[in-house]
Order: C-alpha cells, then structure tokens, then sequence
C-alpha cells in the first residue's frame, strides 16, 4: 500500500486489503497534526496578547512620564506666573511683628536686614497704648526736617505725633526700591500727615525707627508694631 510522504497516511489501490487498522492510523495521524496546529496558533494568539499588553504598559509608562514632564512644566510655568505677579503687584509683605511686653518709653523697632532694594515702601503700623504725643526718629538722628503738612511747621529732630487719644500711627518709608536714597518717611494719624527729608542718612544705613513717649507716660504693655515690605 502506498503512503503520503509528509504524514504516510495511506493511499488505496484497487488490489489493496481494505482493513481498519489502516484508517485508524490515519485518523490519529490527522488528529495529531491538527491538536499540534490549533496548539501553535493558541501559543501565537497569547504571544500577541501578551505584546499589546507589554506595548500598552510600554506606552502607559511613556504617556505617564510626558504627564510628568507636562505637568512639571505647567506648576512651573504656573510658579513663574504667581512670581511675576507678586513682584508687580502691591503686594505687602510681613517683616516684623513684635508687642510690648514691658512698658517702655523709647522703643526700637528693628528694620536691619531688609532688602530696601526690593519694596517699592516699607510700612510700619502701630498701636499704641499711649496718650499724648509721640516721637519718631531714624537711628535717634536728630539731623532732619520734619514738617506738619497741616500747617506747614516744622519740629527739627523728630517727629512730633499729636494722638489725641488715637493709638494708631503709621510711618511708611518710601524707598522706592532704592537703597541709596535718602530717608523719607511719611507719618499718618486721625490728627495729621507729617514727612520728614534726613540731610545725609540712606536706606542703607537705617537700622531701626524709634518711637520716643513725649510725655512722662511711657507706652504700656501690649503696643503693638507691624512691618511690612509692599512691593
């Protein structure tokens, strides 16, 4: 009986013995060598599978780190933002923030370590528990101009702050984000406006405002004074 020449399954003649034995072998041949075909495209087709998902997680990862990239790039951008506005705004900064513990009669409030050089003025409120006036100096520099800009006269040394009973007193320095000006400064009360012009002193060589009680009564406890930079 002859055979095929890939899986010998057999080929009748007509002289052949027809027997069962025959088509059995052959139906286990055929069988075989579909099981061993379906098996190879199962194993293909999981392989595939198993690709997308690598290449899914591959470009997964990717997308991820470009968000990051993008997302650094959007806080960054969003930072530079807030910077720029913060710096052409008139925006105030807190710089000192300090309260009488003990009365005092002369009291220093700090302003070295300023970067007089990054306000366009630098503000100084304060409350204080106190009646009467008030004295304001630079470095205890009694070589000024003071003038009252409500009837134009004006107190050589200092300046003299007419409260009245009004505890509020704001002195801004106007710096102009220049070191190297001469101290101007510019005082507030419900009573008066008051500036003075120093003939030598700059920004660069103030160290502290000092607040003088004009009277016997010292400032009490509890005065209060606030520094803030405005941009």
């Amino acid at each position: 009986m002859k055979q095929t020449g890939a899986y010998q399954l057999n080929q009748w003649e007509l002289t052949d013995r027809i027997r069962m034995e025959d088509f059995n072998s052959d139906n286990t041949k055929v069988d075989a060598a579909l099981a061993a075909l379906r098996d190879g495209k199962a194993e293909a087709s999981s392989l595939n599978a198993l690709s997308g998902r690598v290449d899914a997680k591959a470009e997964q990862s990717a997308l991820n780190a470009l968000s990051s990239r993008v997302d650094a790039k959007a806080e960054q951008a969003a930072l530079n933002n807030l910077e720029n506005w913060v710096n052409s705004k008139d925006h105030y900064v807190k710089l000192v923030d300090m309260s009488l513990t003990e009365a005092a009669s002369s009291v220093n409030v700090p302003l070295t370590g300023i970067d007089w050089n990054a306000w366009q003025k630098v503000v100084i409120h304060s409350v204080l528990n106190h009646s009467g006036y008030c004295r304001i100096r630079c470095n205890d520099d009694s070589g000024c101009t003071c003038v009252n800009m409500l009837s134009r006269t004006s107190d050589g040394g200092y300046v003299a702050v007419p409260q009245e009973g009004e505890p509020r007193v704001t002195c801004e320095l106007i710096c102009s984000r220049r070191s190297d000006l001469r101290v101007r400064a510019e005082v507030y009360t419900e009573t008066g406006r008051f500036y003075t012009n120093f003939s030598s002193l700059t920004f660069a060589g103030l160290s502290y405002m000092n607040y003088l009680s004009y009277t016997m009564d010292p400032f009490g406890v509890g005065s209060h004074f606030e520094v803030w930079g405005v941009r």
